[in-house]
């Protein structure tokens, strides 16, 4: 019991400090907070279409804002809890 609840535990750990490696916080006050981000690009990939040349690219940890708007430049999102 104790070895899976450590092995659980390390798993949390681990996948909470892939995703924080592309967030710093660069100084913060009682009334301010500086952040520095940083996206890791994962699954970069080129395409032509119509003639015309488009990069795709997936950011872990976002989700496209504008998905149902057709015919509009996608915006990734990411949000943090402050």
């Amino acid at each position: 019991m104790k070895t899976r609840f450590s092995l659980l535990f390390l798993l949390f750990i681990l996948n909470l400090t892939l995703h924080a490696q592309d967030i710093r916080i660069l100084s913060s006050s009682s009334s301010s907070l500086v952040i520095e981000y940083r996206p890791v690009y994962s699954d970069t990939t080129f395409r032509l279409i119509n003639g015309e040349n488009y990069i795709s690219f997936k950011i872990p940890g976002t989700y496209i804002d504008n998905f149902f708007q057709t015919g509009k430049t996608q915006r990734p999102v990411r949000e943090l809890n402050v």
